[in-house]
């Protein structure tokens, strides 16, 4: 039997599957093997879990910003001369 893994998949996902790859390479006697395999199933976790807390950290920041332009460009606009 061949399993065909989605390389489009997200990250996450990816991460899960490989530590239930780990389980039958257990399950085949290789325990070493599956120990290294989970440890980096979930460091590869981990990191993705960090990578998006600093994206959401980023694009929080990103609309503050904008906020603070908006709120400068309305007050150093000089107001329309009357006709």
């Amino acid at each position: 039997m061949t399993t065909h893994v989605n390389l489009l998949a997200p990250p996450a996902d990816l991460a899960r599957e490989f530590a239930a790859f780990c389980d039958g390479i257990e399950e085949a006697g290789w325990h070493e093997y599956a120990r290294r395999g989970r440890v980096i199933a979930e460091a590869l976790a981990d990191a993705l879990e960090q990578l998006d807390g600093e994206r959401r950290a980023r694009v929080a920041m990103q609309e503050a910003r904008d906020r603070v332009l908006e709120l400068l460009a309305k007050r150093c606009t000089p107001p329309e001369p009357e006709q």
